[in-house]
């Protein structure tokens, strides 16, 4: 992972020990990284591991000065049969008010005999001690079959109200994905049951010209985050309905009452309509809420794509701020769009997976962003000399007539060989602030 004490302008990479075979631990791989910060300033980090015999897990890891240093991985859940289910993805939530912190891990049960059925489950582990302790997994939702649960993300409200957000997906074969929410009002001791929140309408991301999968796994996701301040809900996610289904745009809801309801999506993406339509192509957003309530997203698209040899794309970032906008929901609130890509790159020269994860090219199924008390920082892969999945981190200065200024833009981390998988996800904090890295050396993730 990378650690920054100058608001994103020089990093410092640090390696949590222990959770491979390759530094100590017993699993082989470990990918879908999430991070937190506590009020106290102690850096929380949950990561999915996993090993060639199909065991599965979550562990957690704590580090108390800024992620250069960290604790002994624990184990929060396992399961060391594939055919009982495999664990995948997952986050981790510092509660910004006490000393609480939730961990939230998807297991998947996939047909082992003609006939089956796919099936989802839900677990939540609790630590009341700023993760120096956690207690058992606990399961908190059962799909039933025909359904799985992924992208799972608990975000806590300013009252403590604790919303689980994530992607309910029917008949995998042939997904119908909703976005979902579960609230909880005792700290995680008890949950309603799920909300729909919206129909994700992705009709996944391919390059223009060849048709070949782009970002597949993004397309499956929502981000959230929370203003501090009043407790607004902000999601987003990519979603084709704004042009009969045939290129997808990045869509914002937001809930004002905990997540009980939503409001109508919004597309906030800046990308120019008056190209061809695959270059439309908006894809792997992520949201983030400043405490003045400035709602930041940022997004890939093709839009100087030539139909030559490269794939031409970038990256941007879009903001609104509630006092110029109301709340943010309404078409047209999201302007000054800010091109976080120093030029454009090929993503055709991305791995490009065919059999583990989601095929096609591939960068991570999200991104990281976060922000200090005057920045947004973004955090995203992309190819560069040479290498096909470098991490960047672009400083955006927020100004106070709406929009954002590039402030410094510079690699974090170069990608290791072969093809790794992760969840990069940006927190706030001062003065430190880390972003989870995808790397892989020769035995782990």
């Amino acid at each position: 992972m990378g650690a920054s004490f100058d608001g994103g302008r020089a990093w410092r990479r640090a390696v949590v020990a222990g959770m491979t075979r390759c530094d100590g631990g017993t699993f082989d791989y470990v990918d879908n990284v999430s991070i937190s910060f506590g009020p106290d300033g102690v850096v929380q980090l949950s990561a999915k591991v996993s090993d060639d015999h199909g065991a599965s897990g979550r562990v957690a890891a704590r580090s108390a000065d800024g992620g250069l240093t960290w604790s002994t991985p624990f184990l929060l859940a396992a399961e060391y049969r594939s055919d009982q289910g495999t664990y995948a993805g997952g986050s981790i939530t510092s509660d910004p008010s006490g000393r609480r912190v939730y961990s939230v891990v998807p297991k998947f049960s996939t047909p082992t005999a003609a006939g089956g059925s796919f099936r989802g489950q839900v677990f939540v582990n609790r630590s009341l001690d700023a993760g120096a302790t956690w207690s058992p997994a606990r399961k908190i939702l059962d799909t039933g079959d025909g359904r799985l649960a992924t992208g799972d993300q608990i975000v806590v409200l300013p009252d403590g109200t604790l919303a689980h957000l994530f992607t309910l997906i029917d008949t995998p074969a042939h997904p119908v994905a909703h976005i979902a929410v579960m609230r909880s009002t005792d700290h995680g001791r008890t949950w309603s049951t799920p909300t729909i929140v919206a129909r994700l309408g992705s009709n996944f991301v391919t390059d223009p010209e060849t048709g070949d999968p782009v970002q597949r796994g993004s397309s499956l996701l929502a981000d959230a985050a929370v203003d501090p301040a009043t407790g607004r809900i902000y999601l987003a996610w990519q979603d084709a309905r704004w042009n009969g289904g045939q290129a997808d745009a990045i869509a914002l809801s937001s809930s004002a009452d905990g997540g009980r309801t939503w409001s109508e999506p919004v597309k906030v993406n800046a990308t120019p309509v008056a190209i061809p339509l695959k270059n439309q192509q908006a894809f792997t957003p992520s949201v983030d809420v400043t405490a003045d309530g400035t709602v930041a997203v940022d997004y890939y698209d093709f839009r100087h794509n030539d139909g030559g040899a490269s794939l031409l794309t970038d990256r941007w970032l879009v903001t609104c701020r509630p006092a110029r906008h109301g709340s943010c929901t309404t078409p047209g609130a999201y302007g000054r769009e800010v091109r976080l890509t120093g030029a454009s790159f090929d993503i055709r020269r991305a791995p490009r997976l065919t059999t583990d994860g989601p095929s096609g090219f591939y960068l991570g199924n999200t991104m990281g962003l976060a922000h200090t008390r005057r920045d947004f920082i973004s955090a995203f892969a992309q190819p560069a000399d040479g290498d096909p999945a470098a991490i960047y981190a672009v400083s955006c200065v927020i100004a106070r007539v709406g929009g954002c200024f590039i402030l410094d833009r510079g690699v974090m981390s170069r990608y290791e060989p072969a093809v790794s998988r992760s969840r990069a996800r940006g927190v706030d904090v001062l003065p430190a602030v880390c972003l989870a890295l995808r790397c892989q050396g020769n035995g782990g993730r």
